[in-house]
């Protein structure tokens, strides 16, 4: 068991949506409970909970919708607060869509490592992978494998493009999670920009 944690005070962040070009203010505030929720300021603070059971899209940027109220490309922060250990966070949001800010996960962590975390009295239980799992879907696959540590492989491949065949090796760390992955940036092709 380990203890949970939210951030140790409010943040605020300002930017544009990738797809949407529409301005959005974001403001992370501090909970001891409900896990992660996003609230839509623009439609009543309608909560949208972040969880799978309420991914509804995910063709090039995660779609989370409850009660029809949706949150568009919310990766960039979901994954700073898997970095950052965050357990309870209340999302606030002017907007559909979640701010790209540099087009990475690097400037929440920034902010989040600023205002720093707050240890809340209650435990939960880590997940544990007991036995191999394998997804496939199309060209893409995901296997997941028992270990003593959180290790990540990945591949990637686009032949045909500048980006090649590309992979990474890493014990997670907070401190690889920075390094390594919050400064990952969202990439795009041109021809999906004119369509």
């Amino acid at each position: 068991m380990i203890y949970e944690q939210t951030l140790a005070d409010t943040i605020t962040f300002t930017g544009v949506g990738i797809h949407s070009g529409k301005k959005a203010t974001l403001t992370c505030k501090p909970t001891t409970h409900g896990g992660l929720c996003f609230y839509r300021t623009d439609q009543g603070n309608q909560k949208i909970h972040v969880s799978p059971h309420n991914i509804i899209g995910s063709n090039r940027a995660t779609i989370l919708a409850e009660n029809n109220i949706k949150i568009t490309t919310p990766e960039h922060i979901l994954s700073a607060c898997a970095g950052f250990q965050l357990n309870h966070l209340a999302i606030y949001i002017d907007s559909e869509e979640v701010p790209i800010l540099d087009g990475s996960a690097y400037e929440y962590i920034k902010a989040f490592k600023k205002v720093g975390r707050k240890q809340l009295p209650t435990k939960v239980s880590p997940i544990k992978i007991t036995n191999p799992i394998h997804v496939i879907d199309g060209n893409k696959s995901i296997e997941i494998i028992p270990a003593t540590t959180y290790t990540f492989s990945y591949q990637l491949s686009y032949p045909n493009v500048f980006i090649k065949d590309q992979s990474l090796n890493l014990t997670l760390s907070e401190k690889s999670y920075e390094k390594e992955i919050s400064q990952a940036r969202t990439y795009g092709f041109e021809h999906e920009i004119k369509t």
